[in-house]
């Protein structure tokens, strides 16, 4: 039972935020498999049109991004049964089904300074909603500890000697190197402002879970949008 396994191996990923990702795309196999009306997926059952059925639902019901993160996930958890003596390399689907980078757009839209200069100032205070400038703040911080993921501001450990020493999230599964990152005047500011007892920041402290914090920040996005 291929997806058995997956789930396995989704277990025994290093970190915490690799689990995560395995489990997702466990979960979206299972939305496929009760698109095609199945109670299990065998090894045997992912051959190279298989993924190709997978690839043309996926792309149409969820994106590309996820799409290319599935794919690879399925192959990386694939050659680890192959290496377990749990299928055979000769039915590798993946030795001519190939993986597809995520294309990138050509035109990029980007902020004019004069527009990201107004929006640091803007009052948001005046809408009577404080998770506005939160938001706000969190776009400056991610600017400012240079392109962070906001999972890597949840997790933010404590800084040291003036920076931010931590591995991004991304990074985790790869080289896992810690990037060092100088705080400067307007991230210290912010610093001050959010600091947590535990974390750099207390948002890991005022929400139960990392995915609620993100549905808060969601929301807001969304009542800004409307404000705009």
């Amino acid at each position: 039972d291929f997806m058995r396994f997956f789930l396995t191996y989704a277990g025994e990923r290093k970190t915490e935020n690799a689990r995560r990702h395995y489990l997702y795309i466990y979960r979206v196999l299972t939305r496929y498999m009760e698109h095609i009306g199945c109670s299990c997926i065998h090894f045997e059952d992912i051959d190279y049109q298989w993924l190709v059925d997978f690839r043309k639902w996926i792309r149409s019901e969820i994106s590309d991004v996820t799409r290319f993160k599935a794919e690879s996930y399925i192959r990386a958890a694939y050659r680890e049964a192959e290496r377990r003596k749990l299928c055979s390399r000769s039915d590798d689907p993946f030795l001519d089904f190939k993986i597809e980078q995520v294309p990138v757009s050509e035109e990029i839209d980007y902020a004019r300074i004069d527009d990201i200069r107004d929006f640091v100032k803007h009052d948001f205070s005046q809408y009577g909603m404080p998770n506005f400038e939160m938001v706000r703040d969190l776009v400056v911080l991610c600017w400012g500890l240079c392109g962070a993921n906001l999972i890597d501001i949840f997790n933010m450990p404590k800084p040291k000697d003036g920076e931010f020493v931590f591995v991004r999230s991304k990074m985790q599964t790869r080289c896992g190197r810690s990037v060092h990152i100088r705080i400067e005047p307007e991230v210290q500011r912010i610093l001050n402002k959010y600091e947590g007892k535990e974390f750099a920041f207390r948002f890991a402290e005022d929400h139960p879970s990392w995915q609620s914090w993100q549905n808060s920040i969601n929301k807001t996005l969304r009542r800004m949008h409307k404000r705009a």
